[in-house]
Order: structure tokens, then sequence, then C-alpha cells
């Protein structure tokens, strides 16, 4: 018995210190292979950051690129993902035209899909149904009117309402 008792104590002992020498430092060096990711605007590296060959750069500081775009434009990097890098990568920050939403109040007539449109794009104003009504225009803003089949240049959100005249007989 005392022998099966010493050698269990002695397996014990051997995982005890196999277990504690990589905390020791006894272990050979693991080297991390890295990559680097510049991020440039207006033709020049503003920020450069080091990654792990293989990761990503989530949870990490991305610089916010300058924003100096056009009216109706905006910066982003050119990139669409920042997983998986493998190789040095060059971003470049791009301007980007906004998008804005145009929402249609039919007011009773039959829906009309809102729509998402790029800034400075050109759009002809839909013609709304309602039974027993004529249509006289799209109200905007509180005031303005625009007729259906007007073009406009969207370069904001906006909401427009169905004006109507009752058909009397």
């Amino acid at each position: 018995m005392r022998r099966i008792l010493t050698a269990i104590i002695t397996v014990l002992a051997v995982i005890a210190v196999f277990s504690v020498l990589p905390a020791c430092g006894n272990t050979p060096d693991k080297t991390v292979e890295t990559i680097t990711v510049s991020f440039v605007q207006d033709g020049q590296e503003t920020q450069i950051r080091q990654v792990e060959k293989g990761g990503s750069l989530k949870g990490l500081n991305i610089p916010v690129p300058k924003d100096n775009a056009r009216e109706g434009y905006k910066i982003e990097w050119d990139v669409k993902t920042f997983r998986n890098l493998t190789e040095d990568l060059e971003v470049h920050a791009v301007e980007v035209a906004e998008t804005f939403v145009v929402m249609f109040d039919v007011d009773g007539g039959e829906p009309i899909e809102n729509g998402r449109f790029t800034y400075d794009a050109p759009y002809e104003l839909p013609t709304p149904i309602r039974d027993g009504y004529s249509f006289k225009g799209w109200k905007y803003a509180d005031t303005m009117m625009e007729q259906s089949g007007d073009r406009w240049t969207i370069t904001y959100n906006v909401s427009f309402k169905a004006i109507w005249e009752q058909i009397t007989d």
C-alpha cells in the first residue's frame, strides 16, 4: 500500500513541476508576427497600428478621419473589414456621398414606399392615388408645395404629405 501511495505522490509532484515551468519562463519564446496598418488622408500617413497577423483592428483605437468633405459628403476609410489581416495594409480616407430618407404620408391614399437616396441624386415626385379625391400636391416644411412629376435634388431628409381635394359630383 505504501508503494502505491508513494507512486501517486511522485506522479502528482511531476505534474505540479511541469505546470509551474511555463510560468517561470522556462519554455521557448513564441514570436508573434505582426503586420502594419497605415491610415492615409490627404496624401499623408496620419496613424499607424500594429496588429497580430491574422488578427483584426476590432477593439483597437481606429483613428477617425478628419472631416473635410464637401457639403453632402462624408469621409470614411476605404476598407470594409479589418478582420483576418494577413499583410501590411494602407487604408485611405475617401469622400462618400451621404444618403437621405424621403418619406411619404399619403393621408389615406394608396401607400408609397419611402426611399433612401444619395445626396444630389435627382428624384421625381410620385403621384399618389385616393378614391374619391383629386391629388393637389405634396406639402413639406408645413407650407411648401410641390407637384407630382416635379424633380427634386435630395440634399436632406424630407417628409412629404399628400394634399387632397374631395371630388364632388
